[in-house]
């Protein structure tokens, strides 16, 4: 059994490599907000296309859902900030201010 350190770890290692599953390379989302990182599968990327436009604007303007629940839930961009503690000036706010227009949300 793997500890949550050796199980993060891991999941860096992973996410730092190319992300190749049987010679498919998986594309890499990276969250504005938080800098989380995941993998995805061009199934789901599809499904985005609809709210996006296209796949590209969609990994350029991604937001992970913990972070557009708390955006949706705040009264003010700050008021969000200061709940995800964030340092707004390791942010782009313009950028993530737009991209949370494709969210449904707007200050």
């Amino acid at each position: 059994m793997f500890n949550a350190d050796e199980i993060n770890k891991r999941l860096k290692q992973s996410l730092s490599k190319s992300s190749v599953s049987d010679g498919i390379k998986m594309p890499v989302l990276k969250c504005l907000v938080t800098g989380k990182q995941r993998l995805t599968n061009n199934d789901y990327l599809q499904t985005k296309i609809k709210t996006f436009g296209n796949v590209d604007t969609f990994l350029k303007n991604y937001i992970c859902s913990e972070a557009v629940k708390v955006f949706k839930n705040s009264e003010s961009f700050d008021d969000a900030a200061a709940k995800l503690n964030l340092c707004q000036d390791s942010i782009d706010v313009k950028k993530v201010v737009d991209a949370l227009k494709y969210y449904n949300v707007v200050y």
